[in-house]
């Protein structure tokens, strides 16, 4: 078995070689054994490297159809929900990267003369991103001492690519709408490490691809943005209250610079009012 060193040596000798693998390697044997990495606390061996050099196999279609379906299976069967229950820990890295593994395979499987997942099998992945969007509760976004984290971050890149689906019907992008407002939303813990702008990317998205109606735009909007919630305690309120303000105004500024229709960002407006009356 190799250490960790020598992981690190072998994989910055292929960056360095602008990723490419040496000629006796088999890149589906080896991008799952990288998958393993991503729970890795060494940032640089599970970021920069292993991740870097999954991503790369997947854009550059090294990887057959099948290893892209064992890489979904294994990052949902050991992935988005290892040591889920955990508040804080070091579980975290390993769901939160697993994420970032499904989004880039998402957007693998777009591709027309790709198409690789089962109707049956996207299915699932919907409902267990929204399942683990419920049970995530590490919300941090840099851990100094072992790097990014970020799993709100990371789980709206999955979101995102799955938005451009031809697969994902109006029902399920309605969820994944209502889940985008309660995870920014959150009391817990104050976001400040551009989850905003990446969670407005992912519900951008949802209209980019025609995915949602204006009227369930609105409605979930109303049903989820509510205002400043007085039952709460004054630190947990102030922590909801500027989660979903920063949420709002992003939304609205990223709408506007994509150039989409005004009407867009009325319902946004008018629901961030409940937050701060200024705006």
């Amino acid at each position: 078995m190799k250490t960790a060193e020598i992981w690190k040596e072998e994989l910055q000798a292929i960056r360095a070689n602008d990723w490419q693998l040496p000629k006796e390697v088999k890149a589906n044997v080896y991008a799952l054994e990288l998958y393993d990495l991503l729970g890795e606390l060494d940032s640089e061996l599970r970021d920069t490297l292993a991740l870097s050099l999954i991503w790369t196999l997947i854009e550059r279609e090294k990887l057959s159809k099948d290893t892209c379906r064992e890489l979904l299976a294994r990052s949902q069967s050991d992935g988005i929900f290892i040591r889920i229950e955990e508040v804080q820990g070091d579980g975290v890295f390993k769901r939160s990267f697993a994420l970032l593994v499904i989004a880039a395979l998402v957007e693998d499987h777009v591709k027309a003369h790709r198409s690789w997942m089962r109707k049956d099998h996207f299915v699932e992945l919907v409902e267990n991103l929204i399942r683990y969007a419920k049970e995530e509760q590490d919300l941090r976004g840099y851990v100094e001492e072992y790097g990014w984290a970020h799993s709100t971050a990371h789980l709206s890149d999955a979101f995102a690519e799955l938005a451009a689906c031809k697969e994902l019907s109006e029902s399920q992008s309605k969820l994944i709408f209502h889940t985008i407002l309660k995870k920014m939303a959150v009391q817990e813990y104050v976001y400040i490490h551009g989850e905003d702008e990446r969670m407005a990317k992912a519900a951008c998205a949802l209209i980019k691809h025609q995915k949602i109606e204006f009227l369930d735009w609105e409605e979930i909007l109303v049903e989820e943005m509510t205002g400043i919630d007085q039952s709460l305690p004054g630190h947990l309120r102030l922590q909801k209250q500027e989660n979903a303000k920063i949420f709002l105004r992003s939304l609205v500024a990223r709408i506007q610079r994509l150039g989409f229709d005004q009407k867009w960002t009325f319902p946004v407006i008018s629901v961030l009012r409940n937050y701060d009356v200024k705006y």
